[in-house]
């Protein structure tokens, strides 16, 4: 009865209001007939071919329209307790920037349930199996949003006291090895990366050799014991750099790659993942 009484206030109308809510024209006049004779007073009434409020109606709309909207919010609420966002993630991302971040995650999201899958496997998002996808995409693709607050550069790291760089000026990893991601999924040679930090570094050596990984997020494990120097995406190592566990030695350059989260259209998405990718997008803009 609220609603067609919404309805026909807003529409002016029986016949688009039965429309709009999907019940026949008779429906709707008996509802408002029910609740104007449960109230005891008129609501509407029919001026030059158009149903308008009386002064009671008016008055009475205010409080039905707080009482819809109310009930609304808290139907999306009890859909989003239900509901299961399945997320897809990158295992760098997931080991370097989300397994920190997962106590403050799961306080935000208290009544969710939360899928993670871990891996840099291309996923359509229209096939239904994740509700978001954080990937590392090429520099020039501009696609999904980013999850760094600047374009994300590459900066040379290493644990406090493995760098040498005043005994070694022309170059400061003479006795560590170098740790390098294997850039596979940007089309990179291996070792591009460290010999442009090389070079606009001023350092004296054409890097070739060391150890190389398929995942950065091990490659940061083994910068963060001592086992290299590694070259890797500030985002990555940003809370390791603040907490005094790594070391950035020299200048940084672009990175070649940025990490983006990727949604569902609009309206095929759910509130629930809408909420989540909030979240995501406002926690990477604070780190």
């Amino acid at each position: 009865m609220l609603q067609a009484f919404s309805s026909v206030a807003k529409l002016k109308s029986f016949s688009r209001a039965a429309a709009g809510i999907g019940v026949s024209q008779s429906a709707i006049s008996q509802r408002i007939a029910a609740l104007e004779a449960r109230l005891g007073t008129r609501l509407l009434r029919r001026e030059n071919g158009q149903f308008e409020l009386t002064a009671e109606g008016a008055a009475y709309l205010e409080t039905v329209d707080a009482v819809l909207d109310a009930l609304r919010r808290a139907a999306s609420r009890v859909a989003d307790r239900r509901a299961i966002v399945r997320i897809s993630v990158l295992p760098s991302f997931a080991r370097c920037w989300l397994a920190p971040r997962l106590a403050m995650f799961a306080s935000s999201f208290p009544d969710m349930d939360v899928a993670l899958h871990v891996s840099d496997d291309k996923v359509s998002l229209d096939d239904g199996d994740y509700d978001l996808a954080i990937r590392l995409r090429p520099s020039a693709d501009r696609s999904g949003e980013s999850m760094t607050k600047d374009d994300d550069v590459m900066i040379a790291v290493a644990a406090p006291g493995r760098s040498n760089a005043t005994s070694h000026a022309s170059d400061p990893f003479a006795d560590l090895p170098l740790l390098a991601d294997d850039c596979g999924r940007l089309g990179l040679p291996v070792w591009e990366a460290w010999r442009s930090w090389y070079r606009l570094n001023r350092c004296d050596r054409t890097p070739a050799r060391g150890f190389t990984f398929n995942d950065a997020g091990l490659m940061v494990e083994a910068a963060l014991s001592g086992a290299g120097a590694a070259l890797v995406r500030r985002s990555l190592v940003a809370d390791s750099i603040e907490a005094g566990k790594l070391v950035s030695v020299g200048s940084s350059f672009p990175s070649p790659g940025r990490t983006v989260l990727l949604e569902r259209p609009r309206g095929r998405s759910t509130k629930a993942a809408q909420r989540v990718a909030r979240w995501f997008l406002d926690a990477s803009c604070k780190a």
